[in-house]
């Protein structure tokens, strides 16, 4: 649960920020409540984030790149070393039912690893850390460890975790490789920190671009904006026909030489499908059952130049109104195989074969930070 909750708007200098203004008429804290502040970055083979401000919540940023051997990705906080002191529950590329580990020194985000030096992960991780009680996180990581061209699909892993120490904040995160190798040198790692008293201004997430649609139309294009290294984008919209929209990057348009995507999705709880390789676009969902279906896609982007663009969507979809109507899902892990540009430009429209309009009122808005 959630027992507050921060007022944003949208500020000169695109940055989103909260204000001390709205905050006593709504009976919140007082002081100037930022948005996500950047407290640590460390770049380096065995990233080791030390001497961390205590924050109530914690956002962490992780793009791990295989070293020379094989490389397996794991975790720990404030050095404890002790077995058993990191249950987890998590899903290795969606087969099978969940793992639950309870005896191991670390948390894991990809205990197989790789042998091909170039392949890289990329994860969001949120921990909850309040003193007194037990550390818990979600995450969400995806890596082209499989192999580095649209014809090999993403691998992922998606998990929860807990620290069970009851008596200290957390205040060091250190990723180590526990296969024996090292990471190579330019892996990254940054946290992002809130809490109840901040009162800063200088925020993280920057606005990079905002477009509603006026009118229905083919697609809707953000334009070419200023590209980060670190993306979020959020999109609301309505379909018509029942056609699942779908993202392209930097002018791309459909044809049969622009296969430079490739993707791995869950929906409603199902098998992950690892069918579509060499396509033309990342998918956002699988579609509705009605003639117009409003859907919400939350999205993150590691858009480093050398690299493979990797990518996570989740995507609700109401297919049917009323309280009848259960929502869908969508989870997408998806990669976009240039590695000489950013992602610079995106646009969203419908592409499976029907015919169908981005509807008015759909919003496509893009944070970023390098």
């Amino acid at each position: 649960y959630w027992s507050e909750c921060i007022i944003m708007e949208f500020l000169a200098g695109n940055r989103i920020r909260g204000t001390s203004a709205e905050k006593p008429v709504l009976g919140l804290p007082s002081g100037s409540v930022g948005g996500w502040k950047e407290l640590k970055r460390v770049k380096g083979s065995v990233p080791d984030i030390t001497s961390l401000p205590n924050k109530k919540y914690y956002m962490v940023l992780g793009h791990h790149i295989q070293g020379s051997g094989n490389t397996g990705i794991g975790m720990q906080l404030n050095g404890d070393t002790t077995a058993g002191h990191y249950p987890r529950r998590y899903t290795d590329d969606g087969t099978g039912t969940d793992a639950t580990p309870t005896t191991e020194t670390n948390m894991f985000i990809d205990t197989n690893g790789s042998t091909v030096t170039g392949k890289e992960w990329f994860t969001v991780m949120y921990i909850s850390n309040e003193t007194t009680k037990e550390k818990i996180g979600l995450y969400n990581t995806s890596s082209n460890r499989g192999g580095t061209t649209a014809s090999t699909t993403p691998y992922r892993i998606t998990g929860t975790w807990k620290w069970t120490d009851t008596s200290n904040s957390i205040d060091r995160i250190n990723f180590s490789d526990f296969n024996g190798t090292a990471c190579n040198a330019n892996s990254e790692v940054v946290v992002l920190g809130w809490d109840t008293t901040d009162t800063h201004t200088d925020n993280f997430w920057e606005e990079l671009v905002s477009v509603t649609q006026a009118s229905d139309a083919a697609t809707l294009d953000t334009q070419t904006f200023t590209p980060k290294k670190y993306m979020w984008m959020q999109i609301f919209g309505d379909s018509s026909n029942n056609l699942s929209p779908s993202i392209t990057f930097n002018g791309e348009t459909a044809g049969a030489t622009n296969d430079k995507y490739t993707l791995r999705n869950q929906h409603n709880g199902s098998a992950d499908d690892t069918s579509e390789v060499n396509i033309e676009w990342i998918a956002l969902n699988q579609g509705g059952s009605a003639s117009h279906n409003e859907y919400f896609s939350n999205i993150f982007f590691l858009n480093d130049s050398s690299y493979e663009k990797l990518i996570h969507v989740n995507t609700v979809e109401n297919d049917t109104s009323g309280t009848s109507g259960i929502p869908s899902r969508t989870n997408v892990w998806g990669k976009w195989t240039d590695v000489l540009t950013q992602i610079n430009r995106i646009t969203l429209a419908f592409r499976d074969g029907g015919s169908g309009n981005v509807l008015a009122g759909t919003t496509i808005k893009v944070w970023g930070h390098d």
